[in-house]
């Protein structure tokens, strides 16, 4: 992995990042960071964010932090070849807390590899956290372990896991050595089928994972704050359980697929069926059929829907349209993202007009 690059409030383009200073109005002239890269995903906390660049020429892809407060940035390198490489290999979540930010890479050879990695400014370089594989490449074998749900904020970064396994019918037998069979008790089958065992949830404690839970009953992650791990149960409710993996609460949010989840303090929102939910109260607000959650402050929430980014106020149903391809919504303001520029409107800019 490429050594952190810390970058003062003057940046270079060579060195992947240019900072545009504020002048007028947040809607004319916000602050602004260039990459050198395309931004492909994006992650908030507080007043920083991170970001993942690709298609950087002669370079790999990279991993931006700029804290808007301090009005600096740092790097980090990854080990994806972005337009370079002889394999596909590729940035697939990141997640930051504070100034600590995690990655996952995906490398697809005939089998698929994730690995986990972490930064922080105070390190020379990333470290690897984790590393998984199954057999999702060029083989087309699903058997094998995934990672997903990576979330993060303060300084809590929580993410989970499971394994892809292979259920066999009776007498049934495994010539060439690929199956990978459950664990556990399970209902005979009448033909060769998949499942998924050994979820668990986990959290980072600097670059060493720390276990929180296992089981199907609370998994996967879908939201993190600074001190409580959202995770969805079978029956679609949410469950809010400290580091350690202690319940703390619970929300009865409807069964079926999420388009993103928000935690602020002790209340949640989703995105779901076109509809914007907060719990406890159930506040209820309209929202596109294909919009996607990028945050929620106990008063705004803030979705993407294609190219257009919007932010509500839950009590009154006031809106503002920004357009932007990714986004994220924090308590200081809201971070979108189109191409190779990010901007940050602080919150006090947020629907004053």
């Amino acid at each position: 992995m490429n050594a952190l690059r810390r970058i003062g409030p003057l940046v270079l383009l060579a060195l992947g990042v240019a900072l545009a200073a504020a002048a007028g109005s947040h809607a004319a002239q916000p602050p602004v960071l260039h990459t050198a890269g395309t931004v492909s995903l994006l992650a908030a906390d507080g007043s920083r964010v991170a970001v993942a660049t690709t298609g950087i020429k002669g370079k790999c892809d990279q991993i931006v932090v700029w804290d808007t407060r301090a009005a600096t940035t740092y790097t980090a390198g990854t080990n994806c070849a972005g337009n370079g490489g002889s394999l596909p290999e590729w940035v697939a979540r990141v997640a930051l807390a504070g100034t600590t930010v995690a990655w996952v890479e995906r490398t697809a050879g005939n089998r698929e590899d994730l690995t986990l990695n972490v930064a922080s400014p105070a390190w020379k370089a990333p470290k690897l956290a984790a590393y998984l594989e199954n057999g999702n490449g060029a083989s087309g074998l699903v058997e094998g372990d995934y990672i997903g749900g990576l979330y993060g904020a303060g300084t809590l970064i929580a993410y989970d896991t499971w394994h892809v396994c292979t259920l066999e019918p009776p007498g049934a037998n495994d010539p060439y050595g690929i199956d990978e069979p459950c664990t556990g008790t399970h209902a005979p089958v009448a033909k060769r089928s998949h499942s998924v065992d050994l979820q668990r949830v986990w959290r980072l404690a600097g670059a060493s994972k720390k276990a929180v839970t296992s089981g199907a009953g609370t998994f996967p992650v879908v939201a993190v704050d600074a001190t409580r791990i959202a995770v969805r149960t079978p029956s679609g409710a949410v469950e809010l359980l400290s580091p350690d993996g202690s319940p703390l609460d619970s929300f009865p949010v409807l069964p079926g697929t999420l388009s993103g989840a928000a935690l602020d303090r002790t209340q949640l929102a989703v995105i779901q069926n076109g509809e914007l939910r907060v719990y406890p109260n159930e506040t209820v607000r309209p929202v596109p059929a294909k919009a996607t959650l990028c945050g929620f402050t106990g008063t705004l929430a803030a979705y993407r829907s294609g190219s257009s980014v919007t932010v509500v106020r839950l009590g009154d149903g006031k809106t503002e349209h920004v357009a932007a391809s990714l986004c994220a919504l924090t308590r200081a303001g809201l971070f979108t993202a189109s191409g190779h520029s990010i901007a940050f409107l602080p919150t006090a800019g947020l629907l004053r007009h």
